[in-house]
């Protein structure tokens, strides 16, 4: 397509390499043969010799295999899972020993082909096993690509051959990740041996382009000197977002009382364009007297997928601590997401006019959100809290700067833009204006939003008063640790709203 390199024949795994195919390899002199191992083991710039090198790569019980194994061997009845616990070094050894090779980032994309439509895209990840927790024997999931490859998607993430710096590409995502992995290129140290992390190989056909197999350099934004906009710009842009009066001829299309810890109800209402109308979800507190703080989510990036919000309701599993400390969790479906998906295909800024159009609708109907509560008498118009989760905290910093009712905010593995939009929808000239005392909790080694060049600038460029301003680095990736998480969450609401009465 002329954006990169062409692609030649190949063959490659239908599924995931198995934990059986991985302990051939290894009875068969896999971690001792040294014609195995070509590349050179790295460490932080230092090589290390073949002994070194094997002292890491070493199982539960010290024996040389896969970081999940114990005494060389993997768990009984798991023989068709995917192995587990490789790094990428393993991989390569493997499929060397194979008479074969990883995929670069290019054949991987080619055998994956989702240039279908996201009606394909939206199918392929809902039947395939990513974002659900536990893992499946390979093949037993019904998303396969047009090819006919499974486990794509999900599963376990798949080291590829290309290079970022120090670190290598893992591709495809896992059942512990977010559906939006599913179509992201993660570099991640080599050495990496967590559970999530598995590989296939391919066999080429044709010649060996080295194109293919260079290194990849991905797009980093510097904001060490970014220049916001004057005040008087920042007006212009504001503007673009706000809307005039009108009803909201809100309905409730049901209320559920059956669950212990909330009462789930589901809302529409006008939107202020288009004559469209929105969803929202409230989960309601029972242990405590209305009117209810309120805490209004912004969903990941995995809810651009042209399903039904009905039948996206995992969110609960990392949020319902929320109505359980007696406080109102409203989730509503913006523009772009499950039923309203409309076209949007990407959550990454970018200067089309289109994502432009996006992003003032959905902000809009964040805004819109906040009328809607105001209109109830369940709800105090004082204590509306912003939080958003990756893409949600992502667009924390443009919704928060130009909604003033927004009292609190809180994001989770959020950052500024690797990606330049068009100036009025561009996160640097609003971030410096959002005021609200702010929660920033981030990941070390996120890969979506790296800690130096995005998610770091992100906090040191709010408008926020330094002493009602926190951020919190775990030593986690994409993600955060859930204890710690709930902790630092309830602890804000309650510095700022008092506890929940």
């Amino acid at each position: 397509d002329g954006f990169a390199p062409t692609v030649g024949d190949f063959l490659i795994d239908r599924f995931e390499v198995t934990n059986a195919q991985y302990k051939a390899f290894l009875d068969n002199g896999g971690y001792t043969n040294q014609d195995n191992w070509t590349d050179p083991f790295m460490s932080d710039g230092t090589e290390l010799n073949f002994e070194a090198a094997m002292e890491l790569l070493i199982d539960t019980t010290g024996r040389p295999g896969p970081s999940t194994w114990a005494v060389g061997r993997f768990p009984d009845g798991m023989d068709n899972y995917p192995v587990q616990g490789v790094s990428w070094y393993e991989a390569r050894a493997y499929a060397k020993w194979a008479g074969k090779s990883l995929p670069t980032l290019y054949h991987w994309s080619r055998a994956n082909a989702t240039n279908f439509g996201s009606e394909f895209v939206g199918q392929l990840i809902k039947l395939s096993n990513i974002n659900k927790g536990s893992y499946a024997e390979v093949g037993s999931n019904l998303g396969v690509s047009r090819f006919g490859v499974s486990d794509l998607c999900g599963n376990v993430a798949e080291w590829a051959t290309n290079a970022v710096g120090e670190q290598r590409l893992s591709l495809g995502g896992s059942t512990k990740d977010q559906e939006y992995f599913f179509n992201q290129a993660n570099p991640v140290n080599p050495w990496n041996r967590s559970e999530k992390r598995g590989f296939r190989c391919i066999k080429e056909q044709s010649e060996q382009l080295a194109e293919l197999y260079a290194d990849v350099e991905l797009q980093y934004r510097d904001y060490s000197d970014a220049e916001p906009v004057s005040d008087e710009v920042f007006e212009v842009y504001r503007s673009q977002f706000d809307y005039d009066d009108a009803p909201l001829d809100a309905v409730i299309n049901y209320r559920d009382e059956e669950q212990p810890d909330y009462i789930k109800e589901r809302v529409e209402f006008n939107t202020v364009y288009d004559g469209e109308r929105m969803i929202a979800y409230l989960y309601l507190p029972r242990n405590v007297k209305p009117p209810y703080q309120s805490v209004v989510f912004f969903h990941g990036a995995a809810a651009i997928v042209p399903v039904a919000s009905e039948s996206r309701q995992n969110f609960l599993d990392i949020l319902k601590f929320i109505p359980q400390s007696g406080r109102a969790l409203v989730v509503p479906v913006l523009k772009g997401q499950w039923d309203r998906n409309d076209g949007l295909k990407t959550w990454a800024s970018n200067d089309s006019q289109q994502y432009a159009d996006f992003l003032i609708k959905w902000t809009k109907d964040y805004r819109r959100t906040l009328d809607y509560l105001e209109s109830r008498e369940d709800i105090d118009n004082d204590k509306f809290c912003y939080l958003g989760a990756s893409w949600g905290a992502f667009n924390l910093l443009i919704t928060a700067a130009v909604e003033p009712r927004i009292n609190l905010a809180i994001g989770y593995v959020g950052g500024l833009s690797m990606t330049p939009a068009k100036p009025q929808v561009d996160q640097i000239n609003f971030v410096r204006h959002v005021k609200q005392p702010t929660l920033w909790l981030v990941g070390e080694y996120d890969q979506i939003f790296p800690l130096k060049h995005s998610a770091e600038p992100a906090f040191n460029n709010l408008g926020t008063d330094a002493a009602d301003k926190r951020l919190v680095v775990y030593p986690t990736e994409h993600s955060l640790p859930k204890n710690e998480r709930i902790h630092e969450t309830l602890d804000w609401l309650d510095k700022y709203f008092g506890p929940a009465q």
